[in-house]
């Protein structure tokens, strides 16, 4: 922060009225109103190295008790990929509490992400004082683990304004260190907040239909899976696995995911196999939008589809939905049983939050993952 100095005129002496004499008393001392904790800040931080700036600002809803933090754009990011430029987001926590957490949209090459999405922490007025906002910036890696670049923590939110009303706040961005960058990863984390203005839309001007998949491959193009996932699936391997594409059109407004294929999945039928189908709903802060599912393959723990399932998602919108993709076990005479679930988008776990992200990243691309199915009472 640039302090700009101020001229007491040191060397000038004050003109005096008549009846007046110089006195040490009421004379201006300017060393005693040198800005010490400004230029001590910034002789602390000369020896931080920064990678950007971040502008956000900052407001207070008294009648709802939340900390409204929109984030507004960072600047001069540095290069994470070799094409010399990166692909960054944003995670955000109200610390100490680090189960509730935000991120931004990923922003596709580009070192001057322009965000613009507003978050909200749910937070009494009084315990502010007590909170940290700590902002971590990442470069989003389709094959491997995300790069942090850095961070900005805000350790007094009263230093900005008394945030009765929106202040301007812009900070440097800090290089992480190798310790921040294995800091472990928080569970829990659920965004409930929506990154635009605009009102959702009602459910019964979207839509779906389902269309057959051409030309989808039982693997190729497939992305890494990370090993969170990895080791998901060894949680959950007595479930089996799907494997899904996503790709979403936003000139169309068009989301496809498609059901290629299923593999290892728990044997439900006396006979040691299963009748297989996957029900995909389109949800909303819980509510249930649409719904479709797939044929039903017999008598199979393996079974692949190749059919593609088309939601029409409206570009504002596409950031507050998420998709419940469920294995089903068709049973003729009782009732259906559920053999696993899954999940993907913004709000989801791990690789589901992930998919959903490089689906953002990666318009009119379909992205492929294998998902390891979960129990109905564990899903994220």
């Amino acid at each position: 922060m640039h302090v700009s100095s101020v001229d007491f005129s040191i060397g000038t002496e004050p003109v005096l009225q008549r009846g007046e004499t110089t006195t040490s008393i009421g004379r201006i001392k300017p060393e005693l109103y040198k800005q010490k904790s400004v230029d001590s800040e910034g002789n602390r931080k000369e020896d931080v190295k920064t990678c950007g700036k971040l502008n956000f600002t900052l407001q207070y809803d008294y009648e709802n008790e939340l900390l409204v933090v929109k984030l507004i754009k960072a600047l001069d990011l540095p290069a994470k990929d070799f094409t010399g430029t990166s692909d960054p987001y944003v995670k955000m926590y109200l610390l100490p509490d680090r189960k509730k957490k935000f991120q931004t949209r990923v922003h596709r090459k580009t070192l001057n992400p322009q965000f613009d999405e507003t978050f909200q922490f749910p937070v009494a007025y009084d315990q502010i004082s007590n909170r940290k906002l700590h902002f971590s910036v990442y470069d989003f890696d389709r094959f491997s683990r995300h790069d942090m670049i850095g961070e900005v923590i805000l350790d007094n939110l009263f230093d900005v304004s008394d945030l009765s009303r929106e202040a301007t706040v812009w900070r440097d961005i800090h290089w992480a260190t190798a310790e921040q960058e294995e800091v472990e990863k928080p569970s829990g984390a659920i965004r409930t907040s929506s990154s635009h203005s605009h009102p959702l839309m009602e459910p019964s001007e979207w839509g779906w239909h389902q269309a057959p998949a051409a030309g989808v491959s039982d693997g190729s193009g497939t992305s890494c899976r990370c090993e969170g996932a990895q080791r998901q699936q060894q949680e959950s391997v007595d479930l089996g696995e799907i494997m899904f594409s996503l790709c979403y059109l936003p000139t169309a407004g068009r989301m496809t995911l498609t059901v290629i294929k299923c593999r290892n999945l728990k044997a439900m039928d006396i006979t040691g196999a299963s009748d297989p189908y996957v029900k995909v709903s389109l949800m909303c802060e819980g509510r249930r939008l649409k719904k479709r599912k797939t044929t039903t393959k017999k008598n199979t723990l393996n079974p692949v589809y190749n059919e593609a399932i088309i939601f029409d998602i409206p570009p504002e919108n596409v950031e507050q939905v998420s998709l419940s993709i469920a294995v089903m076990d068709y049973d003729r005479v009782g009732h259906n049983e559920v053999i696993g679930v899954c999940r993907t988008g913004l709000d989801a776990e791990g690789l589901g939050r992930d998919h959903w992200n490089e689906m953002l990243a990666y318009h009119r691309k379909p992205i492929t993952h294998w998902h390891p199915l979960l129990e109905v009472s564990v899903i994220p």
